[in-house]
């Protein structure tokens, strides 16, 4: 049995987390491995020790350089007491402390890239350059590969796309009791809902989503909400920025805060907003596609090369709030809420390719590939 360790921050919700937790499950469940995680902690530890990876805590993500040197002595370590054949780094700073940790261990080691690095300054570059000085590397979206081959020691025959999976079965709920799964705000069942979703951050874009509902509101004078779905707490200001917004515009009765959930209600929800301009994959786009709702995004990053069929979404001008404006009021007035049923006949356009299991069997696939 070979011994899998996968290394990242730390295990929040998130696309990268969620990913991480279900190749992990994937591992245990083949037999063939025994998984390992290491991070600094958080809300997934107990699902993931109950599937039956040992978890290792470690600030692996801190940016201390005295730290960074202590961690590639202690991942080595690691390495060594758990037998670790394979490490699996999911960020740039585990992936500079596996590369030199690598130097004193016998083992090989696989890189997923998770991120458009935007920076060009020659130093960062170095810096991230280290995403691919491992054994293989895997790009989450076509479009990350893309842009990864610009790093003069890309090497095609070491790279693999593989896109992020779903669990299909958690969005197949037919009700729509809008009222029931959003009860602590004042909703009926002929409400139209809007949602973006995500931990609510600069990069994540709700600002434009709140100033593009202001004008569409005055444009739709029925009932309309917008759900901001996401983590609110957070070091920075900009969930007070976003506050701001609303008051600014009146909307403390159409745009409200919803903390994360587990399960998205999407079957409850109509129209899908995704905001961000550099956005590397978008789970929550083919979520949505899923459950029928429709999909608005903007026109850079990953998610509008998701929508698998013109009538499944369209697409905006990314950070343009009165672009946005215009298409939440046209997908309104062609009524595409009520369109649900339609778009789940595409539905066999979404998988495999977007289903957890193909992502699974592909991540163990370059595993059982490497550890030759």
């Amino acid at each position: 049995m070979k011994h899998v360790l996968q290394i990242l921050p730390a295990l929040h919700q998130g696309g990268v987390e969620i990913g991480t937790k279900q190749v992990a499950k994937a591992l245990i469940d083949s037999k063939k491995y025994q998984s390992y995680i290491m991070s600094a902690g958080g809300q997934l530890i107990p699902q993931i020790i109950n599937d039956g990876t040992t978890h290792i805590h470690c600030d692996i993500g801190s940016k201390n350089p005295l730290k960074a040197v202590i961690n590639i002595f202690k991942l080595a370590y690691y390495i060594k007491k758990y037998h670790i054949d394979i490490i699996h780094v999911r960020s740039r700073i585990p992936a500079i402390i596996a590369f030199f940790a690598k130097k004193i261990t016998p083992c090989k080691s696989v890189s997923t890239i998770h991120a458009f690095y935007k920076t060009q300054h020659f130093l960062k570059k170095y810096y991230n350059s280290f995403s691919l000085r491992h054994d293989h590397i895997i790009a989450i979206s076509y479009p990350v590969k893309e842009y990864i081959k610009q790093y003069a020691i890309y090497d095609d025959n070491k790279t693999t796309v593989i896109e992020r999976g779903c669990d299909d079965y958690m969005y197949h709920d037919v009700h729509h009791d809008k009222a029931r799964y959003f009860n602590n705000i004042n909703i009926d069942n002929d409400t139209i809902v809007f949602a973006i979703i995500g931990r609510v951050s600069p990069t994540k874009k709700q600002d434009v989503a709140i100033k593009s509902f202001a004008t569409f509101i005055k444009k739709y004078n029925d009932k309309a909400v917008l759900l901001l779905i996401g983590n609110k707490k957070n070091n920075s200001n900009y969930p007070n920025h976003c506050d701001d917004i609303i008051q600014q515009y009146h909307l403390e009765n159409h745009v409200f805060f919803i903390d994360h959930q587990d399960i998205i209600a999407y079957h409850a929800i109509d129209y899908i907003i995704s905001c961000r301009d550099d956005e590397a994959f978008g789970r929550t786009v083919i979520e949505a596609q899923i459950a029928g709702c429709y999909v608005i995004c903007a026109d850079t990053g990953t998610p509008a090369s998701l929508l698998v069929h013109d009538s499944m979404g369209s697409i905006f001008r990314a950070n343009m709030a009165d672009d946005l404006s215009t298409k939440l009021y046209e997908a309104v007035c062609n009524h595409q809420h009520l369109k649900r049923a339609k778009r789940l006949e595409n539905r066999n356009l979404i998988f495999p390719r977007f289903s957890k299991q193909h992502m699974c069997d592909s991540y163990l696939n370059i595993y059982d590939h490497i550890k030759k």
